[in-house]
């Protein structure tokens, strides 16, 4: 008997389906790890997106922050009596909404100044919190109580997404002199508390 007369008795067929069988399997393997694989991919990305905008925004807090510490400063070099100290206070808070050129509402500042020590000390200290985030027209009852109000009318609110806390030690005028000294108000310690 000839081996090709075996081949046929043997028949080779079912050897063929299963290599394609084995082929389909290896196929089906390696589309399902590519899958995952892709999934992962587009998961990491997804992530890195939201960290962009959320880094974003931290960057803005400080800046708003920043300008509120500014504002505090001018206010406290400019006029020698702000804020008016009523008896037995020890701090006080005022708060700014930040705009662009167009008017729209970028975030809040709000300042603290503690005059616990601008008498005795001759120094006070100065808190500004950056807040930034969106702006919601009309916020549901639960999103208000996450939301601050803001614009001219109070029709609008911030939903605070980033947050920036700086405090500075600003030196004042001893009691005795009148006029401001050029290197009053000027920050001795800075210090940056990072973004929440």
């Amino acid at each position: 008997m000839s081996i090709s007369n075996r081949l046929i008795k043997q028949n080779i067929k079912p050897r063929k389906k299963r290599i394609s069988a084995a082929i389909l399997i290896a196929t089906l393997f390696l589309s399902l790890i590519l899958l995952i694989m892709g999934m992962a991919l587009l998961s990491i990305r997804t992530s890195q997106m939201k960290t962009a905008v959320l880094t974003g925004q931290a960057v803005r807090a400080r800046h708003i922050a920043e300008s509120g510490m500014e504002d505090a400063k001018i206010k406290l070099q400019k006029c020698v009596d702000f804020p008016q100290q009523v008896e037995d206070q020890e701090e006080f808070t005022y708060r700014e909404e930040v705009s662009d050129f167009d008017g729209n509402i970028l975030g809040i500042y709000r300042i603290t100044i503690n005059l616990k020590n601008r008498g005795e000390h001759n120094y006070v200290q100065v808190i500004s919190l950056g807040i930034t985030g969106h702006i919601i027209s009309n916020p549901t009852s639960e999103q208000k109580k996450e939301c601050i109000i803001v614009g001219h009318n109070s029709d609008q609110y911030l939903r605070p997404e980033a947050r920036r806390l700086i405090t500075a030690i600003m030196p004042t005028d001893p009691p005795t002199v009148t006029s401001p000294h050029p290197n009053n108000y000027q920050y001795i310690n800075y210090w940056d508390g990072g973004s929440y």
